[in-house]
């Protein structure tokens, strides 16, 4: 069998189509995005059994246009953290203080909770949440508008729930806990309800007095609970929480 023809155009791929493949190209000019180069149908039929028609085939990606892509965001650097553990040494009487002081961060989670409970029921007994459920997550633009509708709606969110821990933080609870603490308590308690209207969790659990909290946090080392280093004592010092 002889080779094609007609030579091949420098710096292009130009396959030979034999003479038994021209009617499936007729029938088909897009096949594979190929188009017929050159010959006419007179040409064609004076070619012998072994000689061939060129044609030029393009793939599927040189056929279609080049997308403008938008361009990748590095990944966000994590700031460098780190985690110190130091014994806490205490007399009867801060250990007392301190249990006030968790006993009071309790109950302001536990109410947190309740809220956010409470909100969630309300929204998921609207119609609007079985139908925004009821939307194909093939269309997750307008199922992920659909949802966040409801959840402002309805209050739901972690924002919504800091205001409400500014009416929660009165009477004797203002007096333990300060108003970073008690952000950072609704960030947890948001976070955990959340858990369970995501389906990432099945229930919440409340802190019980004999479960109790073991741990609290603030945002900043200046106000409320807060770690001060003692110079004479190397890597110790003092925990200062409510100016105790």
């Amino acid at each position: 069998m002889r080779p094609c023809s007609e030579p091949e155009q420098k710096g292009t791929s130009v396959p030979c189509l034999y003479p038994r493949d021209l009617a499936k190209l007729q029938k088909n000019r897009s096949f594979f995005g190929a188009r017929v180069a050159g010959k006419t149908h007179q040409e064609r039929d004076l070619c012998s059994s072994f000689e061939c028609t060129t044609i030029k085939i393009m793939s599927k990606k040189q056929a279609k246009k080049p997308k403008r892509g938008k361009q990748k965001r590095e990944p966000r650097k994590a700031t460098p953290t780190f985690l110190l553990e130091l014994p806490l040494q205490m007399d009867w009487s801060q250990e007392r203080q301190v249990r006030a002081h968790l006993e009071a961060a309790r109950c302001l989670y536990n109410a947190l909770l309740s809220e956010a409970t409470k909100r969630l029921q309300k929204m998921r007994t609207d119609p609007a949440w079985q139908a925004s459920r009821a939307i194909p997550h093939e269309r997750s633009q307008e199922r992920a508008q659909a949802f966040s509708a409801l959840r402002k709606q309805y209050r739901f969110s972690e924002y919504e729930l800091h205001e409400y821990a500014k009416q929660a933080r009165v009477s004797w609870i203002a007096d333990h806990i300060d108003s970073t603490m008690a952000q950072t308590l609704a960030t947890r308690a948001y976070r955990a309800v959340n858990r369970v209207c995501v389906g990432h969790a099945r229930r919440i659990r409340f802190r019980s007095r004999g479960r109790g909290i073991d741990s609290v946090e603030g945002k900043r080392n200046d106000v409320g609970l807060r770690f001060v280093l003692d110079p004479n004592a190397g890597d110790g010092g003092f925990l200062i929480w409510n100016e105790q």
